[in-house]
């Protein structure tokens, strides 16, 4: 929801409708503001903007920004590599709490995934400012995450995968 309470932006993930959505909260003024293929859309905290990611090739995700009242692109935008098949959602993205950058899940140099901040400056590259906030763990890889409201705390879900084969002595149907 935006902070003045109102708008709410979602994504919609079925066939006819795909894409991200603004609407009020009484249900009125429903309105289409990109088409399919896109990630989880999140407002800035001065409700001015929707960040969102999309899947520029098989080895791309591209983070995007629209204006919420106009639904127009920004122009900025975030490259995310994709090293390697993952079910992570590199490109997950947060506002930092002052609306200066955008927080996002991605791949480090050997491929762990962990959480970044880029600066965000409509119609500049700031890819120099991209830097490491945390969660770089080989064994547990990022896959969602949140900060608090005053940006001290960054609070990270990550996953485990696990294979196993089991044994049995005794199958009763045999």
């Amino acid at each position: 929801m935006s902070p003045d309470g109102a708008w709410i932006v979602f994504l919609v993930a079925v066939p006819n409708k795909n894409g991200i959505w603004k609407v009020r909260p009484d249900g009125t003024a429903l309105t289409q503001l990109a088409g399919s293929g896109y990630g989880i859309p999140d407002i800035s905290p001065d409700g001015q903007y929707i960040a969102y990611f999309r899947d520029a090739s098989a080895d791309l995700r591209m983070l995007h920004v629209l204006s919420l009242q106009t639904g127009k692109p920004v122009p900025f935008q975030i490259s995310i590599p994709i090293p390697k098949e993952t079910i992570a959602s590199l490109g997950r993205l947060r506002w930092m709490p002052d609306g200066k950058a955008i927080a996002f899940i991605g791949p480090d140099d050997s491929g762990v995934n962990g959480v970044y901040v880029q600066d965000f400056v409509p119609g500049r590259d700031t890819l120099a400012t991209r830097r490491q906030l945390g969660g770089f763990d080989r064994a547990y890889a990022a896959e969602s995450f949140t900060i608090s409201p005053d940006g001290r705390w960054l609070t990270i879900a990550k996953w485990e995968q696990l294979f196993s084969i089991m044994t049995t002595d005794v199958l009763p149907s045999l």
